[in-house]
């Protein structure tokens, strides 16, 4: 189940870093917290896009805490202001199950409006220096 997150998550930023130049000139820090009704989420990404059209960034949430780099580099990303989505799948689509058979369509463990950076209503201004920020989903 995480290796299709991570070409997931690999394939996004692929696309979204086109284009961009590499070096870690100006990244800063971006980190944080992701929670639904107050609980951490065990797992999953969050991802933010340059509401620009700059890079994106990914952080890949272990125990409901992340921290956002670029493709381009291991460490940080880009100040400026982002659209934030969040995903995490108690059931992810192409995963295969103990049994072998393969699930067609995933159960996500939030609801879908958090998926997409269109809908999720999440933004972020990240700044110079360190950015602490902290997601708290609401199921409904």
């Amino acid at each position: 189940m995480k290796s299709v997150l991570s070409v997931a998550l690999i394939a996004v930023l692929a696309v979204s870093v086109s284009g961009c130049g590499g070096g870690s000139d100006g990244r800063v820090t971006a980190s944080g917290t992701v929670s639904l009704d107050g609980q951490p989420l065990p797992d999953g990404s969050v991802t933010f896009f340059d509401e620009n059209g700059g890079s994106a960034g990914v952080g890949i949430i272990d125990n409901g805490t992340f921290t956002v780099s670029e493709a381009s580099s291991s460490e940080g990303i880009q100040p400026g202001t982002y659209k934030v989505a969040v995903q995490s799948w108690e059931s992810e689509p192409g995963a295969v199950t103990e049994d072998g058979e393969i699930i067609v369509e995933g159960k996500s463990r939030i609801p879908e409006k958090y998926n997409s950076s269109e809908t999720s209503g999440l933004t972020a201004e990240v700044g110079e220096g360190e950015n602490q920020f902290e997601f708290d989903l609401k199921s409904s």
